[in-house]
């Protein structure tokens, strides 16, 4: 099998992260577990010896077209329900690290998104440390809020239940009926995935009584319009559910499918990889001429040499990106043209191509804490230019004219213009104040945002929450994602010192982010953050773990962004008198970090863990250390508490020692 018989919606789905596989019983096989029959059967032979009149049971059950959703509800009517799932949890409960986990890993490296009906914990136990960090393991007793939303996000569905909680398990008639004709909030998550998926069925055959079962209940659900696919062997019937069947020819080609799946998937994740490393290059080459010029006084002079340098192309390309205005109202573009207006537009497009070029440089020079100051008084200056042309072109009470005020405004904020910015914002409101069209509406929420931005940037946290909160409340009127304002009243309560509200505001952040892994792994750090500000630092070491899980995937563990969130994990797990678990996190930072301050703060916490704990030898060689380090690395002049502080910790330690 080559990568040219992969179906071409698998491959569409594998490309953009949205494929799902939903796990049966058969993937379980290379474990030894028993398939539902063989539980049934199970069930009856053990309860057999206490209660022979269920021999008759016992003889059907090992019929060779057996039915063993009709041999458990049977045992259901005897009144052994509760009994079969007392039992359940030893029949499947197996010792994991005795069997070869293979079969399960392949579906982790094919896709972090998965589904099972399965009970047993061996898709857990074939995760990585670090995918155990990150995902999160759900079943239909949780709750399922947005679910079906988290479209990076890792997690493991288990829709019918946990060994681990085998009372939730579903195994009888009642189970399916209470899950799937009942219980609405399962039903919409589920049919929200199979609607932004691709669901690819592995360890199910059209003999499969469980899939029958499965199917019959939500025939509905997979009709979304996006093709859903079942790897079996030989033929199935669910082309009417929108189901289209792999056909194998046996078991034996299921594993080989799946290594050609994950081929496919890296391959096409390695080619990503290289064309961001190329762009990334690409810049870096225009950053060094920047670069060049960077020393140049005068603005004028910068900005034309920097225009001589650029590529003529690059032009073309920004001005066909502003042309995306143009395409959102053709009809008034046209009439602009037929006005006789057709070189004013061009030349209304290129000015603002301009400034949008040097707007783009200001941003990413201030991500890279460089200073930022020419770019953004030059992106001002042409932004200035752009709204004098838009306003021939397009009048006073234009959306466009809104949008130039904004990013105005924006420069103005950015060069600390606090009223300049708020000038421009407020003209902008003035226009979309007056239209209540969705998108002036749109415009306003992102006015008000804006705004909020300025009170914060000000510390007029308060000022700042009610501008957000009119931003969100817009925004979730229209019916749009509500994660950049919702991020913004989060952070603007943790500033209020509105913990708890803060942590209500950030588990939906935490939900609804679609976005960068970094931007995920900073709000799970808010999260933790806020729960620590409470006193749950359990909570609080929770969504650090996730934050640092997540920086490892987005950086990779070379990089040391991540090694301050150990500092904080340990000082939590100080707080709750953890010391042990603290040290360990101390140390990691000590021997990881490159940062001489960062290094220091780590020695002295990691000393009083140990002074905590009473192992005061431990805690005075740990301050010696600290203070050795201060003195050698930073410079004890510069920091006289900080010496005072280690010369004292180092005194209390010795009469520790010495029994005082």
């Amino acid at each position: 099998m080559n990568e040219q018989q992969i179906p071409a919606e698998i491959k569409e789905a594998i490309r953009h992260n949205a494929l799902i596989p939903f796990i049966g019983s058969g993937y379980s096989k290379n474990i030894a577990l028993p398939t539902w029959l063989e539980l049934a059967q199970k069930f009856v032979d053990d309860l057999l010896e206490k209660d022979p009149s269920l021999a008759a049971l016992q003889a059907e059950a090992r019929e060779a077209d057996a039915n063993p959703l009709k041999i458990l509800n049977a045992l259901s009517r005897w009144g052994y329900k509760d009994v079969c799932k007392d039992m359940l949890k030893s029949a499947i409960d197996i010792d994991l690290s005795k069997h070869n986990l293979q079969n399960q890993e392949k579906i982790w490296r094919l896709s972090q998104k998965v589904i099972t009906t399965n009970y047993d914990q061996a898709l857990e136990g074939a995760m990585t440390d670090d995918l155990k960090a990150e995902v999160d393991t759900f079943t239909p007793a949780d709750n399922l809020f947005g679910l079906s939303s988290l479209k990076d996000l890792p997690y493991l569905f288990k829709i019918h239940g946990t060994i681990t909680r085998p009372e939730g398990c579903v195994l009888f008639q009642e189970d399916y009926d209470s899950l799937y004709k009942y219980n609405h909030r399962f039903l919409g998550e589920l049919k929200g995935m199979c609607a932004n998926a691709t669901i690819l069925f592995i360890g199910y055959s059209i003999a499969d009584i469980e899939i029958q079962q499965i199917l019959r209940n939500i025939h509905g659900i997979f009709l979304t319009g996006t093709r859903h696919f079942i790897l079996s062997p030989g033929k199935t019937r669910f082309e009417n559910l929108g189901i289209k069947t792999i056909s194998l020819e046996s078991y034996d080609q299921l594993v080989p499918y799946l290594d050609n799946l994950v081929a496919y998937r890296e391959k096409i994740n390695s080619a990503f990889r290289d064309i961001v490393e190329g762009v990334n290059l690409k810049y870096a080459g225009k950053k060094n001429l920047l670069d060049q010029f960077g020393k140049e006084s005068d603005i004028r002079e910068k900005k034309e040499k920097y225009l001589d340098i650029e590529d003529k192309k690059d032009i073309l390309q920004l001005e066909s990106l502003d042309s995306r205005d143009a395409e959102t109202n053709k009809q008034a573009i046209t009439a602009l043209i037929d006005a006789g207006k057709e070189e004013l537009l061009k030349a209304y497009l290129l000015q603002k191509s301009k400034a949008r070029k040097w707007s783009n440089e200001a941003f990413f020079q201030k991500l890279e804490e460089k200073d930022y100051d020419i770019t953004t008084k030059v992106s001002l200056e042409e932004y200035e230019k752009a709204l004098d042309l838009a306003k021939d072109l397009f009048g006073t009470a234009d959306l466009e004219i809104v949008n130039l005020y904004n990013a105005i405004g924006n420069c103005h904020l950015d060069l600390g213009h606090g009223a300049e910015a708020e000038h421009h914002y407020q003209e902008g409101l003035k226009i979309t104040s007056n239209t209540n069209t969705p998108a002036y509406q749109s415009y306003t929420a992102m006015l008000y945002n804006n705004l909020g931005n300025f009170e914060s940037a000000g510390d007029n946290h308060s000022e700042a929450l009610a501008y957000y909160q009119k931003a969100l409340k817009i925004v979730q009127g229209l019916g749009e994602p509500t994660y950049d304002q919702m991020r913004n009243v989060a952070t603007t309560l943790m500033h209020l010192k509105r913990y708890p509200e803060a942590i209500e505001i950030w588990q939906e952040v935490t939900h609804q982010n679609k976005g960068s892994f970094l931007f995920r792994a900073l709000d799970y750090k808010a999260l933790g953050l806020a729960y620590h500000r409470v006193n749950q630092n359990a909570e609080a070491i929770k969504y650090y773990r996730r934050a640092i899980a997540l920086f490892f995937y987005y950086y990779g563990k070379e990089n040391k962004e991540f090694l301050m969130f150990y500092n904080d994990i340990g000082y939590f797990y100080s707080l709750s008198k953890a010391y042990e678990k603290a040290i360990v996190f101390y140390q990691k930072v000590i021997a990881l970090e490159t940062n001489h301050e960062h290094i220091f703060i780590a020695m002295n916490n990691m000393g009083e863990a140990y002074f905590n704990a009473g192992n005061f030898k431990m805690a005075k060689e740990t301050f010696e250390r600290s203070f050795e380090f201060l003195k050698s690395k930073i410079g004890e002049k510069d920091y006289p508490a900080a010496y005072a502080y280690c010369a004292n910790q180092i005194k209390l330690a010795t009469e520790k020692l010495r029994g005082g």
